[in-house]
């Protein structure tokens, strides 16, 4: 890699408490580095919150990609479990490479991969698009979420958002992570709820995933669900590498192991617990976000709490995105400050086209851009 690339790339030095230091003219071996346990909790928390935005936990995207393929649920969610830790464990290690390289003294060895370069040219151009599109997408979606839930007083909501937003990438992770512990206790929150609902009725009448069979199978319908659970997760999972790179760490493969486990447990379960909420109140299913249709209809303390955490979530994670755009951006301007705004204020521009045309055009070209990110790239 050429100095002028490696002039571009911000780093930040690993903190000592991270991580142990090794010498870099050493070999590498699995076990150099060993992160603490604090943070392979804060990591896990991080990603999870990064792709929890609001279509998944308004419902909306857990009954079009999962729930309507219900004679397949248990398979696609099984799925959905495998993709989240085979590519969370690629992620890691593309990551490692990547970091590992930049410490390497001989950079000579490296400029002469000319395939490389290319590569690493044109995966940085891929992930910044997508970073974009996506962040600019979830600006979009705010704007509908606002005035879905304010009507015409809709713009102070908004603005209070994009202040929230602006502050915190300002910061960097440490102001993720405080909005992120807030969105772990709120999906607590949601997930006692459904349970509790879930209760209220006889153990007879509760759909569990176990108790689907595949009674009326049909090649269609089963490509179809396999299909959308795939797309879904790579739509998804790049939102991570930003938030990654945010770190500046590298761990061990063994820790990389442990941590896409955990992470894609965790996200699974959540999964699970939704969908079997969803199957056995599908009468939601009609609405635009079913979850929010059925805490509209509980207390207006629950469905404040709901509401603000909706707004929390929607926030983790598009400044996990919005990371990925800024670090381009600081290649060309080393000012946190102007990077931030720029970051902000491009993406918030963009989220003025309709919800729609970011759903049905743009989310679909992310997901096969992702695709060959991590197939080819």
């Amino acid at each position: 890699m050429d100095e002028t690339i490696l002039e571009n790339i911000n780093l930040k030095d690993c903190e000592n408490d991270k991580l142990e230091k090794v010498n870099s003219n050493k070999t590498i071996t699995k076990n150099s580095y060993k992160l603490k346990t604090k943070i392979v909790l804060k990591l896990i928390v991080v990603f999870a919150c990064a792709i929890l935005g609001v279509g998944f936990i308004s419902g909306s995207e857990i009954y079009e990609f999962f729930v309507r393929f219900k004679n397949y649920l248990p398979l696609t969610i099984g799925l959905f479990f495998v993709l989240i830790f085979i590519l969370t464990r690629k992620v890691f290690l593309q990551n490692n490479n990547y970091q590992k390289t930049l410490k390497m003294q001989n950079m000579t060895k490296v400029s002469n991969k000319n395939t490389f370069l290319l590569k690493f040219k044109i995966k940085k151009v891929l992930l910044f698009f997508n970073c974009f599109a996506v962040s600019s997408a979830m600006f979009s979606g705010l704007n509908v979420l606002c005035k879905k839930l304010f009507f015409n007083n809709y713009y102070l909501p908004i603005l209070i958002t994009l202040v929230l937003v602006f502050f915190i990438l300002l910061i960097g992770l440490k102001g993720l992570s405080k909005i992120d512990y807030l969105v772990v206790v709120f999906l607590m929150f949601i997930i006692t709820i459904f349970c509790i609902e879930l209760k209220s009725n006889s153990f007879d009448e509760v759909v569990m995933l176990s108790s689907i069979s595949l009674s009326e199978f049909s090649l269609g319908s089963f490509l179809g669900a396999l299909f959308f659970a795939v797309n879904y997760v790579f739509m998804n999972i790049i939102q991570i590498q930003p938030v990654l790179g945010e770190f500046n760490i590298v761990a061990g493969k063994k820790q990389i192991n442990i941590i896409s486990f955990l992470f894609a447990f965790l996200l699974t379960f959540v999964l699970a617990i939704f969908s079997i909420f969803l199957l056995n109140n599908m009468s939601y299913a009609n609405f635009s976000m079913p979850f929010l249709e059925f805490f509209s209809q509980k207390s207006k303390l629950i469905y404040f709490i709901y509401v603000v955490g909706l707004i929390l979530a929607l926030v983790s994670s598009l400044i996990g995105c919005l990371f990925g755009v800024k670090r381009e951006i600081m290649n060309y301007s080393k000012t946190n400050l102007f990077a931030t705004i720029a970051s902000v204020f491009a993406t918030f521009v963009f989220g003025f086209i309709d919800f729609k045309i970011f759903v049905t055009v743009i989310y679909p070209i992310v997901g096969v851009i992702n695709f060959i990110i991590f197939v080819f790239l």
